[in-house]
């Protein structure tokens, strides 16, 4: 057997990834939330046109090109629609068909070259990055509780 005086503890590692996941999604469902705050004034805007972006083998985003006008000035933007995407590019074209030429955008009035077609919580990236937090306080609590139980003597 090894040394008495070294026992290793699962809750360790567990605890060190478990802190390093919950700053990556953490970080990426505040960016989210954040951008989602900034968008807050809603105005119609003119389509310049569509288009399907394969981002793989069954996944085809629409994005659309669109241009809108706020207080006195003229902006150009480009985003995707939010998911579910369609599955193929046939069924991406004929939705293309069903979408209107003017559409109603978000976008932040303190800096207008950000917009976006659709606005949406993002509630399943925050709801990730609370359980990877809880998880880990939890591992955590194992690791400090096993230290007060049984002190290393």
């Amino acid at each position: 057997m090894g040394p008495a005086w070294f026992k290793f503890n699962i809750s360790y590692p567990l605890t060190l990834l478990g802190s390093i996941l919950f700053l990556c999604l953490g970080s990426i469902a505040m960016r989210e939330y954040y951008l989602y705050l900034r968008l807050s004034v809603r105005l119609e805007a003119s389509i310049d046109h569509w288009k399907v972006i394969k981002k793989s083998s069954s996944s085809y985003p629409i994005q659309g090109s669109y241009h809108f006008e706020f207080q006195g000035k003229t902006y150009q933007g480009a985003s995707s629609l939010k998911p579910p995407y369609p599955l193929n590019r046939p069924s991406a074209q004929k939705m293309i068909t069903n979408l209107e030429h003017s559409r109603k955008i978000w976008i932040d009035p303190y800096n207008p070259t950000i917009s976006s077609l659709e606005k949406a919580l993002p509630i399943k990236k925050i709801v990730y990055a609370l359980i990877t937090l809880g998880i880990t306080f939890y591992f955590w609590f194992v690791e400090t509780s096993s230290k007060i139980r049984s002190p290393i003597k």
